[in-house]
């Protein structure tokens, strides 16, 4: 999950995931350019890992986030809210 969605400076995120391995959290623009990676490291099945991402105001934009383990993968899309 990523929370707040509308966002401002900060994003939370929470992955969960359901099988152990090598995980990565990816955030792109609309243009499908890199703009982060936000996490990279191992998972335990199961187990909840939280990272913070923050962008300066001249950053905020709709983005892509990608969180991937192994060969699945979830996406969704952060949108900027007010300052």
């Amino acid at each position: 999950t990523a929370y707040p969605n509308p966002y401002s400076t900060e994003v939370n995120f929470n992955m969960k995931s359901s099988v152990a391995g090598r995980g990565s959290l990816t955030l792109y623009d609309l243009l499908g350019r890199k703009v982060a990676t936000v996490f990279e490291g191992d998972l335990t099945a199961g187990s909840e890992t939280k990272a913070t991402y923050s962008l300066g105001g001249a950053k905020r934009q709709v983005l892509i986030y990608v969180f991937a383990v192994g060969d699945k993968t979830v996406q969704g899309k952060l949108i900027p809210g007010e300052y």
